[in-house]
């Protein structure tokens, strides 16, 4: 896809996002290690010692208040994809995304 092509496509579907605005997402996640039956401590230990994962993500805020941010990464009309909640205190950082951070380079 050129970026015309990619720039006609979000001017189209910019028709059902505008009431939403697209964010990027950068945070630590939660981390659960082990299976349903009993760990080996040893082992356990020392995956207490790495740190969690940093996940980026991207999507439309649905919510965002005190507590949390609410993205779908796929919004139509009247439906839309799975929601992530992400707690606040689990952002390292979030801005809005405009065209232009989705275009080529």
């Amino acid at each position: 896809m050129d970026t015309n092509q990619l720039q006609t496509l979000l001017s189209t579907s910019s028709e059902q996002t505008s009431n939403f605005q697209m964010w990027k997402v950068t945070w630590i996640d939660a981390q659960t290690t082990g299976d349903s039956g009993w760990g080996d401590l040893e082992e356990m230990k020392e995956e207490a010692l790495t740190s969690p994962p940093v996940i980026v993500t991207l999507g439309y805020v649905l919510h965002d208040c005190e507590t949390h941010v609410a993205l779908t990464e796929t919004i139509g009309p009247a439906e839309c994809g799975h929601v992530t909640k992400i707690p606040k205190g689990m952002i390292l950082e979030a801005y809005t995304l405009t065209t232009r951070d989705l275009l080529p380079k």
